[in-house]
């Protein structure tokens, strides 16, 4: 999701470079993350924490689920939101735990 017109006059008022295509539509890069063999065991609950490189699109723990780690381009218009998603798809403050921007230690 591409900024919008506000948040790219925002981001051009603070220096901001915006990313290139390719480098937005990249996953956030993250530490813990299951590998695509693994998502399946994951998914039926029998694997409640796994740290190893990713093989796949990485995925993150939080609160007992996996979830995909959302891409450059999505984490972007968190930070120029007034809201950010949940991994459940919730809309919360961008400081509340729950929040993508708190989940990847941006906030």
């Amino acid at each position: 999701m591409p900024l919008s017109p506000e948040q790219q006059l925002i981001g051009l008022a603070l220096g901001y470079k915006p990313m290139d295509l390719d480098m937005a539509e990249r996953p956030y890069p993250v530490e813990t993350c299951l590998p695509q063999a693994r998502l399946r065991a994951a998914t039926e609950r029998d694997v409640d924490s796994f740290e190893a490189p990713c093989a796949g699109w990485p995925m993150v723990s939080h609160g007992g689920e996996w979830y995909p780690a959302p891409t450059m381009d999505e984490v972007e218009a968190y930070v120029f939101d007034s809201t950010c998603p949940t991994p459940d798809g919730s809309d919360v403050e961008p400081d509340d735990p729950g929040s993508w921007l708190s989940i990847l230690g941006l906030i």
